[in-house]
This record gives C-alpha cells, structure tokens and sequence, in this order.
C-alpha cells in the first residue's frame, strides 16, 4: 500500500474539527480574538479529538488491516493526549474570561476533565511504557505505588474504560453550549460504535467459542494452552484478543499472539508469568471455555518466499516466530530464514529442542539461541550452537554478512529496551527502516 494512502486517514483524524469550528464561527469570525473565543476554538478541537480516540478504541478492522492495531492503539494515545491538552487550555482560557460560572454546564465539564485526566495519568504511569519512564522521580514513584496498590494490568483497565463516560459527560457540555450539531451527530457516531465494540461484538462472538484442550508448562514460568472449536482463519504472526470464561483467571479480555501454526487442529498461546493475570493461567483447567476475537496485527511474512527474513526474538517474543517457522515447515518454505533467540537463563528456551527439529526439517532455516546468563549455561538438553551474553552487532552480522545489502527484511519481537537496541544495531550497519518490522504496544 502507498505512502500516500496511508497518510490519508490520520490527516482526516487531524483535520476533523475544522468542519465544526467553521460551523461555530460563522458570521462571528473576530470572537476568536477574544478569550472567550479562543477558548471555544481550543475545546471544538479537544471534544473532536477525545470523539477519535474512542472511535480508535472500538478495533475498527478497516484500519487494523490498514495500519495494524498496534500503530492504530499508538495513535489513538497521541489523539487522546492532544485532546487532554486541548480541553486544559480551554478551560484556563474560560478562567481567564472569567466565564467559568459553576453552573451544570461547567460541572459536568469539570466531571469529563478530571476522569480524563486520571486515565491519562494512570495510563502513563502505570499501563505502558514511555519516555517519562526515564524520569528518576517518575520511576521512584511508580516503586512507591505499585508496593502499595494493585496495579496489574487487568485492574488497571478497569479505569480505562471510564474513556467513553468522559466523552459522554464532555460531548454534554459542549452541547449545553448551543451551535454544536456537528459535534453532537460526532458523538452519536461514537456511541454508535463503541455500544457494537462493547456489547453487540461479544455477543456475536460468543457464537464462536474455544474449549480449553491442554494446559502445560513447557519451562520457565510459560504456560501454553490450546483449544478446540470452530476453525479460524489467521496468518503467521498475527494475535488475538482472549477472553477465559474461568474462576482461575476472572472474565477480563488479554491479547495474546497465536503461537499454532494456520492449519492446526487446534488454535493456542503461550505466556509467560509477568503479572496476577498470566501467573493465573496455569489454574485453568481442561473444558474451560474461552472467546475469540481477532485475528489482529500486520506482523507477518512476506508472501514472496523468494525473500528472506532474519528473525530476533527476546524472552517469550519468540511466540510469533513459533508460529511463521511451524507454518513454513507445514508448507516446506524455501524462505531463507535465521532466528536468533536471546534470553536471560537456559530455562527461558521453552522451545529450544523444537527448533532444532525444525530446523532439520527447513534446509534454509538457521537457528542460534543466546543466553545472557553464562553461569547458568549448560549443554545438557541444549544441542543447538548458542551463544552467551547478548544479541549483539558481531553476532548479527556474523550471522547475515550481507544484511544490509540483501532485501533482507529483520522482525523483532521482544521487550522495548531489546527492541530499541536491536533497531540502533540495525540502522548503524545500513539497514533501512523499511527493512525493519516489529510490533510496538506501548507509547514510547
């Protein structure tokens, strides 16, 4: 898909309050100048901007397919983020006009902006990982909380869904303002949407159910579960969204890559235990029910096999590239293809005699693990060539001499601190970002 084309819809998403803004402003164009004004012209654009980022949330399949979910999420952070900004300033702009008589109009105002600004707020703090992570005080202070307070994941997205009673209660405001139909048929538009996301979806999807056919632990603290049902239609790589019908593990919906290849009788996950609720997987228990939605994601493999990959995965990012290299083993792929597998101790290698079966079956499939932990490394039950500490520069163009000179292209799929050094080694040898693929959950 060309460039052009998919800068189409982020620009409409920019562009979107200018209808509105127009519509509020004709016939009165200098009340802009005045504070009052300016105020009106920033809160147009921040209620627009908070109606996109709900609209963003619902997993609009269009886009997914267009940009990938994880890009489509990362956007719909930067809009709820100019939004939050947007709404601040028009109601210091109202302070400084003087206008901010607490009537019902300015209370339900007040109630959307402080809901918003405690989601935004957790979010950044405790739910993804970003840029202020680097902050000394900001890490001091998420170590204070999170040994004190609960805050796992699944908790935490409790609060996040408060987004659409913020927009509701800000969408009110605005109204009560007068002139707003624009805004008003906007926000119908959302609730539209977001009431098929969060109740019709489920219920259709309910239609589709897994039953839970193994549960095991392949090593480490991973626990891989399989399940039966209805076959779904997915390429190597992409996840879904799943949500276990069990006491064990409570009813909350988590995304999870498909490790099973396409084709496979049975559909699976696997996940390693880095919070209460993948610690809890383990309790499920065989006939557990659980519900399907997906598949998401654009980090699949060119369908060209002539092309080659080079594939680098940290700790349990490895699930995706489980997934591609059973499928070209099932259809006996030509793809040149290396995996190199980095982890922090021998007992993080769930799938490391797998691999080298594989790797018997693939003529040109090449394997090498790497174990940070050089005291820990032992050869019993590890046949394969590792190496020990960390992927690095030498290793990779040891492994792919030619990388940056081949159309060669790299998936990475690991931590972000992984992920980041990785792309650095990459661009600082001559590979091109275009080169580069990976899947980023975070606003960092």
């Amino acid at each position: 898909m060309s460039q052009g084309r998919n800068c189409v819809w982020p620009l409409i998403a920019w562009a979107s309050p200018l209808l509105p803004a127009f519509a509020y402003y004709r016939g009165c164009r200098d009340a802009f100048l005045q504070p009052y004004g300016a105020a009106m012209i920033f809160g147009v654009f921040g209620i627009c901007y908070f109606l996109n980022a709900l609209i963003l949330s619902t997993r609009i399949r269009y886009f997914d397919r267009m940009y990938g979910h994880d890009r489509v999420m990362r956007f719909h952070a930067r809009m709820a983020t100019v939004a939050f900004l947007l709404i601040v300033i028009h109601r210091q702009l109202k302070v400084m006009d003087g206008k901010l008589v607490p009537t019902g109009q300015i209370i339900i105002g007040t109630i959307a902006l402080i809901i918003f600004a405690v989601i935004i707020t957790v979010t950044f703090l405790f739910m993804v990982k970003n840029n202020i992570h680097r902050l000394k005080v900001i890490r001091r202070f998420r170590s204070w909380v999170t040994s004190r307070a609960p805050t796992d994941y699944s908790k935490l997205k409790i609060l996040h869904n408060l987004l659409p009673l913020a927009a509701m209660a800000a969408v009110v405001h605005v109204i009560l303002a007068g002139r707003m139909v624009f805004i008003g048929a906007y926000a119908l538009t959302a609730a539209i949407l977001y009431i098929r996301f969060k109740f019709i979806r489920p219920l259709l999807l309910r239609r589709r159910k897994f039953t839970v056919s193994t549960i095991r632990n392949p090593g480490g603290n991973v626990t891989e579960v399989r399940l039966t049902g209805k076959k779904i239609s997915f390429t190597a790589g992409q996840y879904a969204y799943w949500r276990l019908t069990s006491r064990a593990v409570g009813n909350e919906e988590h995304p999870f890559t498909i490790s099973s290849a396409p084709g496979e009788e049975e559909i699976g996950f696997s996940a390693k235990a880095l919070g209460d609720y993948t610690a809890s997987l383990s309790r499920l228990r065989l006939g557990d029910e659980a519900i399907f939605d997906g598949p998401y994601g654009k980090f699949v493999l060119p369908s060209d096999d002539s092309t080659s990959v080079l594939l680098i995965a940290g700790g349990i990012g490895i699930t995706p590239f489980r997934s591609m290299i059973r499928n070209m083993a099932d259809h006996h792929s030509i793809r040149h293809t290396t995996l190199v597998w980095g982890v922090r101790n021998r007992d993080d290698l769930v799938y490391d005699g797998e691999f080298l079966q594989l790797a018997k079956r693939l003529p040109f499939f090449r394997y090498k693990p790497v174990i940070e932990k050089q005291d820990e490394v032992t050869s019993e039950g590890t046949l394969a060539d590792f190496e020990s500490g960390r992927v690095t520069k030498g290793l990779i163009c040891g492994l792919c001499p030619d990388l940056s000179e081949l159309n060669t292209i790299v998936y990475i799929c690991g931590p972000d601190s992984m992920r980041e050094a990785i792309v650095k080694i990459l661009k600082s040898i001559g590979v091109t970002g275009r080169h580069i693929r990976f899947e980023k959950f975070s606003l960092g």
